[in-house]
């Protein structure tokens, strides 16, 4: 059973060394640089992380083409320092950028090649929409751009969230009822 094992493992390699000069000299003239190397894999390593990944997604698709800190941790159910920590990840690689009025920080996705990449392969998996009604989100202050949603009247302007742990639709359902 072992010797059948390492045979499969064998397969994978040339069970006869014999080099084609002219292939090795195409690798060697189209190696990659160590540098460049090394800079691809690191972009590579930023990628690979889940949550990353769904922050340039969400940034892909926003309608205003920018997201800010606080809209990006309520629509995926994370606090504020989780999001805020991995989009300095993005932006140190250059792929996302931000401005900030006032006191709220935007962000877009400014890197052509990885917009082409999400474009290239589109996740069509949503997960469990029953779940998005228990996705905890932001508290806003009544200072900057954003307004809290008032205790009182039980609306806001703007959609502002009252606490982290208030249920993201509840509040556009409210939005929705106030404009009607």
């Amino acid at each position: 059973m072992a010797s059948r094992e390492a045979a499969d493992e064998m397969v994978d390699v040339c069970q006869q060394r014999s080099v084609h000069p002219e292939h090795a000299l195409e690798v060697r003239r189209h190696l990659l640089a160590t540098d460049a190397a090394r800079r691809t894999a690191d972009l590579f390593a930023v990628l690979a992380d889940p949550t990353r990944l769904q922050v340039l997604y969400a940034l892909l698709h926003a309608p205003s083409g920018e997201l800010c800190v606080c809209d990006l941790a309520a629509g995926m159910g994370r606090d504020d320092t989780t999001i805020s920590h991995q989009l300095r990840v993005l932006r140190n690689q250059h792929i996302v950028a931000m401005r900030k009025v006032g006191r709220v920080v935007y962000y877009r996705l400014v890197d052509k090649h990885i917009r082409q990449l999400l474009f290239q392969y589109p996740i069509t998996d949503r997960g469990d929409e029953e779940n998005m009604t228990s996705l905890p989100t932001p508290h806003h202050a009544e200072n900057g751009n954003r307004m809290m949603l008032n205790r009182s009247s039980g609306f806001a302007p703007k959609v502002g969230l009252l606490h982290a742990n208030e249920p993201l639709l509840k509040v556009v359902q409210l939005e929705t009822e106030v404009q009607a």
